[in-house]
């Protein structure tokens, strides 16, 4: 009797919460346009993963045979372009300060002599860093056309000496690096950037529809009428509420990692499974975390001002754009505390490690306990407020509900 009056209960409040979502442009706009809008949007951002033909200047002051091949083979690497050659060094760093060009590769002079003479030349780079990860991609590529050439003069310098070609090529690099990338095997921005972004749009837009109807709630007076239309019945009134959101979430979470993913070739290597068994916490958690924080303001004006900026900060202590472990001891405390951190933490490890559901254990674990903290916090909140408009309701004369 008790289970039917309260799945009664669910039902009515989640009718309830769906008539009112309907008639609110603001939570709509929300949780069923922004969702689309900001997975299409950040994604085709990333589309093509990953730069190509970075502008770059070469400051050739040799113009010996080997020089030019430096400059041939630079300018056919997939990750930088040659733009220009230029015979002075000032104004190519110019070029790099005004942000027209992102390298400049300096050969000195005699480079080509000291190379025959198996002098070791040496080729300067000045990069600019404002843009670290383009940086970086300069750099790689620099270094590996300098590497194969230096590499290819080793071997047919001990050729002239005598050895035969595959002996050649072993005292010219008689130790060889064999790096293999196991996840990423791109080395793409797309690829690393666009799941993790996918599971934030999930969160914020969440975060803001919730907050939202529950100000509302504060806003207009109805705690109490949801409370007395729920009969006391705290758990089917709270999940009815959060109900229509952990049900549309979960319907965005499957189109993001099946239909977004496959549009823009982001694998999905791991188990749907592993990803369900994390989704469902995380967005329970997420809604009860909400509920609690929304709970403290009485303006849906207000409270949307504030959870506006959360929105970077928890970007930032997702663990996302820069680990968790390397944050001051404070804010890993408090990254550890948002739900956020171990879904995005678990689910990377999902879609680009192939993680299956006892791989990410830990982070349910983690889950599990922060629905069960927001959801005792919750519902000490949730009781406090519904007690207080009852004694508000009932006037002086009244005794206040204990």
């Amino acid at each position: 009797m008790r289970v039917r009056q309260g799945l009664s209960v669910f039902v009515s409040v989640f009718l309830r919460e769906l008539a009112l979502v309907s008639r609110d442009r603001n939570i709509l706009m929300i949780i069923l346009v922004a969702p689309l809008f900001y997975a299409l949007f950040y994604s085709t951002i990333y589309m093509y993963k990953s730069e190509r033909d970075v502008p770059i200047a070469v400051v050739n002051m040799d113009n010996s045979d080997l020089s030019r091949a430096i400059e041939r083979r630079l300018d056919a690497h997939q990750m930088v372009r040659v733009v220009l050659r230029l015979p002075d060094l000032a104004e190519a760093r110019n070029l790099v300060e005004q942000m027209k060009i992102y390298g400049v590769v300096y050969i000195p002079k005699d480079f080509g002599s000291h190379l025959s003479e198996n002098r070791a030349p040496v080729i300067k780079v000045w990069l600019n860093t404002t843009r670290f990860l383009v940086s970086n991609d300069i750099n790689k590529a620099i270094n590996e056309v300098v590497l194969e050439a230096g590499s290819r003069h080793r071997a047919a310098f001990f050729r002239l000496k005598g050895l035969n070609g595959e002996a050649a090529s072993v005292m010219a690099d008689p130790v060889l690096p064999d790096i293999r990338s196991v996840f990423n095997v791109t080395d793409s921005y797309g690829d690393f950037l666009i799941p993790g972004l996918l599971m934030l749009i999930l969160q914020q837009t969440l975060l803001f529809g919730l907050v939202l109807s529950i100000a509302r709630e504060r806003e207009e007076g109805t705690l109490r009428q949801l409370w007395e239309t729920s009969k006391g019945m705290f758990l089917p009134m709270a999940h009815g509420k959060i109900g229509l959101y952990v049900v549309l979430f979960s319907a965005w979470a499957i189109l993001f990692y099946g239909a977004v993913f496959w549009m823009f070739s982001v694998s999905f290597a791991g188990s749907a499974l592993a990803a369900i068994v994390l989704s469902l916490p995380f967005f329970l958690g997420m809604s009860y975390l909400a509920v609690l924080g929304a709970s403290f303001f009485r303006s849906r004006l207000v409270a949307f001002q504030v959870v506006v900026f959360t929105s970077y900060p928890l970007f930032l202590m997702s663990g996302l754009s820069w680990p968790v472990s390397a944050l001051p001891l404070p804010l890993r405390i408090m990254s550890e505390l948002l739900p956020g951190t171990p879904y995005v933490r678990a689910m990377m490890r999902v879609t680009q490690m192939g993680a299956g559901p006892l791989d990410v254990m830990g982070e349910v674990a983690q889950l599990v306990a922060l629905l069960a903290l927001y959801g005792f916090l919750m519902r000490l909140r949730v009781l406090s407020l519904v007690r207080g408009a009852g004694s508000s309701a009932a006037g002086p004369g009244r005794e206040r509900a204990g």
